[in-house]
């Protein structure tokens, strides 16, 4: 398996002529450009014949010599006026700081590392109803006629057996009675994926087994009534509620209902007279999905999708000890799909579902043995190209019932980085985790210790320092244990953030960007292909399960790039840049987010875009006013104090429209406690899930609860009209003369620039 990794780099190096950042781009781009990727990097002339599956370009890759990729937000930010025209691009680092795997293994033990996954159905990715879907379904109703419902799905050999293949493949090769007569059973085992050891070398007398106990009699029934078969019904599935009979009365998750957010989303007068909180009735009958108890109300998260699902936090996985911050949604609304079903099934999970626990030798043993039958023992190495054939295939035509596991989002708080960590380092998200690793004494390790470059580090060298907490997956990075086909789906990152990604160990993964001058475009374009599921889930592309071809969207108008990263190589992801991909095979991978001064400029954009679908990760405000108190350089003071002004200026016309639509009496200022509160966990509107940093609307008969200045007259649960008060946390003179300070702290930075000048 090393010899095989290896030979990947190789292959993937042996031609390629090394080009500097400062080479890369002999002219400035225009967003209309056709860039000529051969001419800006030779380097990629010979990469897999310089071809892809969809006649894709593919994406820069860039070989900093050592100094350059010494600083690593400097040499981002060098590449970033070609790089970004493409959405991602890929970075090798220099052979001084090559991850050494062997390290790896030894700083993650393979048989204690232990993790939950998700299970991804890979078939329903992009086609929620697909043949196989279909087939099952019409299989269900079938059988329920006959009164033999179907249960799970029967397992051969560690996997669901696919029925609708098995239908197909007999009837290819002439019928039951025909396989059975020439003794067939053994020539449909492999492409079953069935390995030719199962069942002491007689597989075949088992699919003959299952074949006759949950097809025959369906087969039967098929070629006598195919004419007069009743059609498929969709009927709309509300979920039920448990029964227990728990008190539900001061959970700080209380919400409103999601029907009344879309009727305040679409036209906010019809509305004005109903209540915006869900009654302490509502939560009456909840308990824990997991552990099926009522104890212990405060520490119960609700579904924000309105199934009133509960979890109790230390029943999460991984388990969490304070209420997080935002929406959460419970496994069942993840995985729904438009909310329209057959009449034999309420609804369908698809996407990601709740998967296995594996340690990770046992999850790299599950996963090499997937791909070695897969591939039906072929001892030559799959070249990406073929695995992203087999992918698409798999993906676009539906027919096969394909599952696989994905240890994905594994918070290093909970579990452990891949990369070696610095004991010196004042980082808290590095130190938030007792068994932290000790540092290597070799240099290279050293080096990754305190690089930039280390996804522990980000947060110190970017812009996102400023930030008071360390958010997982954000701040704090995310370990990815993939295996062949498990997939991370179409999406942007958080508040439309950087992200750097990068592959620790095993095979590569297939990458795909689209630019964000595109962003729009393509969103427009996965709406008008999915209508039904972004009707009902308009949150869709936030939850990472949906899959469209690059085929797809180049027919369409929108740009796509490709890569592939080898293990020891780095994807940086530019902001509102759509990304996805898929793993060829068994690795462990590492990623975070980050920020430049540049993202500023779409900061805020980001955060209004998540009104009525999504919380922000982080406060926008508050990390502005946080980063105009110690500006690094005069570019981010200058592009601060932009958006400052901005804020200051939409503060004071909210806070002015607030006390007159709403009638609001009085205005308190915060204490300094509730100012350590708010920083801490900050309030959310109860209409649209803004965060209430500066400022917000409280009502008398819901003081747990807040509303932003956009919705301060939205009217209460109760009857009467109850008093409104206006919570703020600085004034307008406060605001101003932050803006003062700040521009005290450029006009510092114009002397020191031109003192070195002279």
């Amino acid at each position: 398996f090393r010899a095989r990794e290896n030979a990947w780099v190789d292959e993937n190096k042996k031609n390629c002529v090394p080009c500097k950042a400062s080479k890369a781009s002999k002219r400035d781009l225009d967003a209309t450009d056709t860039i000529d990727v051969e001419h800006h990097f030779p380097c990629m002339k010979e990469e897999y014949g310089g071809e892809s599956l969809f006649n894709l370009q593919q994406a820069p890759v860039f070989y900093p010599t050592k100094e350059e990729f010494d600083d690593a937000m400097a040499f981002i930010r060098k590449i970033r006026p070609l790089a970004e025209k493409y959405g991602i691009c890929r970075i090798v680092p220099p052979k001084e700081t090559k991850w050494d795997y062997k390290v790896f293994h030894k700083r993650v033990k393979q048989n204690s590392f232990s993790f939950h996954t998700k299970a991804q159905k890979i078939h329903q990715l992009l086609h929620r109803r697909g043949p196989n879907f279909m087939f099952l379904a019409r299989y269900r109703q079938v059988m329920n006629s006959l009164g033999k419902p179907m249960g799970k799905l029967p397992m051969v050999d560690g996997r669901e057996l696919d029925l609708y293949k098995l239908y197909h493949e007999v009837e290819s090769h002439g019928g039951y009675d025909k396989v059975c007569e020439e003794d067939l059973w053994q020539d449909i085992a492999p492409v079953m994926k069935i390995a030719p050891g199962y069942n002491n070398g007689n597989p075949g007398s088992n699919l003959r087994r299952y074949y006759k106990n949950y097809l025959a009699e369906f087969h039967e029934y098929m070629q006598k009534n195919k004419k007069s078969l009743p059609p498929l019904k969709r009927v709309v599935k509300t979920p039920s509620r448990s029964k227990s009979k728990m008190k539900r009365s001061g959970n700080p998750r209380r919400k409103m209902t999601m029907a009344y957010k879309e009727a305040v989303k679409s036209s906010w007068k019809q509305v004005r007279q109903r209540a915006f909180f869900v009654s302490s009735e509502s939560f009456d009958n909840v308990i824990c999905s997991v552990c099926y108890q009522g104890d212990k109300a405060d520490k119960l998260v609700l579904c924000d999708n309105g199934c009133l699902t509960g979890t109790h936090l230390a029943c999460m996985h991984p388990p969490l000890k304070q209420i997080p911050r935002g929406k959460w949604y419970c496994d069942k609304c993840k995985r729904r799909t438009s909310g329209t079903a057959t009449e034999i099934e309420d609804y369908d999970d698809y996407g990601y579902g709740t998967g296995k626990q594996f340690s990770l030798s046992q999850f790299k043993n599950m996963a090499d043995e997937f791909e070695y039958r897969w591939f039906q023992g072929d001892e030559d190495e799959q070249c990406p190209l073929d695995i992203e054939r087999e992918y698409w295939r798999i993906v676009e035509k539906a027919e096969e019932l394909v599952t696989v596991y994905y240890g994905s989002d594994l918070d290093v708080g909970e579990y452990q980085s891949g990369f070696p960590l610095d004991r010196n380092s004042s980082c808290a998200n590095i130190r938030s985790r007792a068994r932290m690793l000790p540092t290597s004494h070799s240099s290279v390790h050293r080096y990754m210790a305190t690089s930039g470059w280390n996804p522990n580090n980000m947060s110190l060298v970017s812009f996102l320092k400023h930030l008071h907490d360390s958010v997982a997956g954000v701040t704090r990075p995310m370990l990815y244990v993939g295996m062949l086909f498990s997939s991370f789906c179409w999406h942007v990152e958080d508040n439309f953030l950087y992200s750097v990604n990068y592959v620790h160990t095993g095979a590569p993964k297939t990458w795909y960007g689209v630019p964000s001058r595109a962003a729009d475009h393509f969103e427009k374009v996965v709406k008008d292909l999915l209508p039904g599921l972004f009707e009902v889930q308009p949150n869709l592309l936030h939850l990472l399960i949906t899959m469209v071809s690059p085929t797809i969207l180049q027919k369409k108008g929108v740009p796509v790039t490709t890569t592939i990263q080898n293990p020891g190589e780095f994807i940086v992801t530019f902001p509102r840049a759509y990304h996805a991909g898929f793993n060829n095979g068994f690795n462990v991978a590492e990623s975070v987010n980050f920020a430049l001064e540049d993202w500023i400029d779409v900061s805020q954009a980001a955060t209004e875009s998540y009104r009525f679908t999504r919380s922000s990760v982080f406060p926008h405000e508050q990390l502005m006013f946080s980063a105009a108190k110690k500006p690094e350089t005069l570019e981010i003071a200058l592009k601060v104090k932009k958006e400052l002004r901005k804020i200051v200026r939409r503060e004071e016309a909210a806070r002015k429209s607030a006390k007159s639509k709403a009638k609001i009496k009085e205005v308190t200022k915060m204490s300094k406690s509730q100012m350590r509160k708010m920083t801490k966990n900050c309030k959310q509107c109860e209409i649209c899930g803004y965060d209430c940093f500066l400022s917000g609307v409280s009502v008398a008969c819901s003081k747990n609860e807040m509303l932003c200045l956009n919705h301060a007259d939205a009217p209460c649960s109760c009857k009467s009209k109850c008093e409104r008060t206006l919570i703020i946390r600085d004034t307008s003179e406060d605001m101003k003369d932050a803006l003062a300070a700040l521009d005290d702290k450029i006009a510092s930075f114009r002397e020191e620039v031109e003192e070195k000048h002279n």
